[in-house]
């Protein structure tokens, strides 16, 4: 059984505790999309974290924040726009705020307006299998192939702007979703991340309480209000992320679509899984 930590002063610890580290892949090691994910900072050894952070930092700070958040605002509205025009429903998180997300920051990471939708389905195939769950394949390691040849010459290395890129993919989408929600319900922001989680390397304790070796541990960073982590583990795309919600979302309410809350699919969490908009109301 895991063991869970709620306690906003806990979690700080745990989350700076070098004996707690992610856990380990579930996929074949040495298989390309295993790989580039032992060498992304979030899923690295204490060792090695620091200056993998630090290049993904360095991807991060070369962006323009307020110019990739009107980009991909610009991005959301022309994706509602072509849906209107072919239908009524549009699907939030799938359809217009992970696309939009990742086409603005690679737009901005130079990549040609011609190569963005092959791009983006590289980045869905490997946050399918890295961030979701789903098994490593010969198509996520030929999509994780190409976007490393891609991002090749990239200051930071390849495997941070990358890592940019998957870290923005889910996130952002997670934040647009609740965001848009909350307003529509007039409700207080919902936790768009629950937890993350870590493992004992070796035992040790947090703040008094032990932890044995091999233990699994659950950091509810979401109940503490801690969404985007803390200390050397806090997201390094925090800016970024909650400016472009604010413009995807701003977006979607110039569009005049309507949220379709009898349709909404929830996880566990209570967070959205898939928000359906219907743009007849816009007509």
């Amino acid at each position: 059984m895991a063991i869970v930590l709620h306690d906003e002063r806990e979690i700080i610890a745990a989350l700076g505790d070098d004996r707690l580290v992610p856990p380990p892949a579930a996929g074949a090691a040495g298989a390309p999309t295993m790989t580039l994910r032992a060498s992304m900072a979030r899923f690295s050894a204490p060792a090695d974290h620091d200056p993998r952070r630090a290049a993904v930092l360095q991807v991060v700070n070369s962006l323009d924040v307020a110019a990739v958040a009107i980009r991909a605002r610009a991005r959301a509205a022309a994706a509602l726009e072509e849906v209107h025009a072919r239908g009524r429903r549009v699907e939030l998180i799938a359809q217009v705020a992970r696309p939009s997300t990742v086409e603005a920051i690679a737009m901005a990471l130079d990549v040609v307006p011609d190569a963005l939708p092959a791009v983006v389905a590289d980045v869905d195939a490997i946050v399918a299998v890295i961030g979701r769950g789903a098994a490593a394949s010969a198509a996520s390691d030929a999509a994780v192939e190409r976007l490393l040849a891609q991002f090749a010459t990239h200051p930071g290395g390849a495997v941070a702007a990358v890592s940019a890129l998957y870290q923005s993919m889910d996130a952002t989408a997670a934040l647009v979703a609740t965001r848009l929600l909350d307003r529509t319900r007039n409700a207080p922001l919902t936790r768009p991340i629950a937890r993350t989680t870590r493992v004992a390397a070796s035992t040790t304790d947090v703040l008094g309480r032990v932890v044995p070796a091999g233990s699994k541990v659950d950091v509810e960073i979401g109940a503490a209000g801690l969404w985007f982590g803390a200390g050397r583990h806090e997201c390094p795309g925090r800016a970024l992320a909650e400016r472009i919600a604010v413009e995807i979302v701003h977006a979607v309410e110039a569009s005049g679509a309507r949220v379709e809350l009898a349709a909404l699919d929830l996880d566990a969490d209570a967070r959205p899984l898939a928000v359906w908009l219907d743009l007849a109301a816009s007509s």
